[in-house]
């Protein structure tokens, strides 16, 4: 219990907290149906979705220094549901900027979004790393160089990193979670789970189905899974506790 509010009290803090950012900033609103679908797909910088009610999507895209032209060509298409690209320029990536930008180089632009808690998101960044709460809809997840944090899925999530560790709170169904160089560390899932990483530890809560979990260097540890459960790791320890199916370890 003490974990889990510690998760939410994070992604909180990352919700809220942040950088101080400076320069041009883009503004769009768009009328936004609960169900619809959010596609955002960018060549740097990290995204941050707020869930609330109402039925408008806001979306602000910020540089922490210069413009945010500086850094990305934008494109808006809203004509089914709503789909953001962002195309690196080449340009913002001065000794200045990633100096102040921090290793992260997609931490120079934030995308911070404002809409409905029922949607379904599609996120990808080259660079960048992506928190979200309080989901009511199907969810997919992509960076290459960044961390993935999230809280209360309603919904299915399949999330993957290829730089980071992933974070969340508890999804309600089958979701699968994969980093090439990072931990997974899940609360609970009421559905048949999926997790795998090249090169970190694994911490599963509780499992409402069946579970598969693989790391080639690290530790794995589950707390308890309803249903069968496969468990592997060439380099680490494997803790199971409250097994109720079949378990191959």
């Amino acid at each position: 219990m003490k974990r889990n509010l510690w998760i939410v009290a994070a992604v909180v803090c990352l919700l809220l907290a942040g950088p101080a950012f400076a320069g041009q900033e883009v503004h769009r609103s768009f009328s936004f149906r609960p169900g619809d679908t959010l596609e955002i797909e960018t060549e740097r910088g990290d995204i941050e979705y707020r869930s609330g009610r109402g039925s408008e999507l806001t979306v602000t895209i910020r540089a922490k220094n210069g413009d945010v032209e500086d850094y990305l060509d934008l494109r808006f298409d809203d004509s089914d549901g709503v789909y953001i690209k962002g195309e690196s320029t080449g340009r913002g990536s001065s000794f200045l900027s990633g100096l102040f930008g921090g290793g992260n180089q997609g931490g120079n632009i934030q995308f911070l979004i404002e809409g409905p808690e029922h949607v379904d998101l599609i996120f990808s960044t080259s660079g960048g790393d992506i928190v979200l709460d309080d989901i009511d809809g199907t969810v997919k997840l992509g960076t290459s160089g960044g961390d993935i944090t999230f809280s209360h899925i309603r919904g299915s999530i399949k999330a993957a990193t290829s730089g980071g560790d992933i974070q969340g709170d508890s999804v309600s169904e089958p979701s699968s979670l994969a980093t090439s160089g990072g931990d997974i560390q899940l609360e609970r899932a009421n559905a048949d789970l999926t997790v795998a990483t090249s090169g970190g530890d694994i911490g599963v809560g509780e499992v409402g189905g069946e579970l598969k979990a693989a790391t080639s260097g690290g530790n794995i540890e589950v707390m308890g899974a309803r249903g069968d459960v496969e468990v592997s790791t060439s380099g680490g320890d494997i803790l199971l506790e409250s097994m109720e199916g079949f378990v191959e370890a």
